[in-house]
């Protein structure tokens, strides 16, 4: 997608239930940008927004082994945890993951 106002190429983003990632790496919550995700992170979250409640395979989200995308998925429940974002990664058994919103 290229922007209308500067011609240059914009990141790929989506968003779910107030939280926005984008290609770029970047994660807001509610307008508010968080720093503390990662590259790989954030990459973990926009394949997880992009299927929205769908759970997505694991090993279709990294080039990586399943012990190394189960460190970020915890890495990544505990930033949005820390970040008070109200939005968790369930693990569907024998599938892969989804995002799903906490309730209070």
């Amino acid at each position: 997608m290229i922007c209308h106002h500067c011609g240059q190429d914009m990141p790929e983003a989506h968003e779910w239930h107030g939280l926005r990632v984008d290609s770029a790496g970047s994660v807001y919550w509610r307008g508010i940008r968080h720093l503390a995700f990662t590259k790989t992170e954030a990459r973990i979250l926009l394949i997880l927004a992009r299927r929205g409640e769908a759970p997505h395979l694991s090993l279709e989200m990294l080039s990586e082994s399943i012990e190394s995308i189960t460190v970020h998925i915890c890495r990544v429940r505990k930033k949005l945890k820390e970040a008070r974002i109200p939005i968790g990664i369930e693990n569907i058994y024998g599938f892969g993951y989804r995002l799903a919103e906490l309730v209070n």
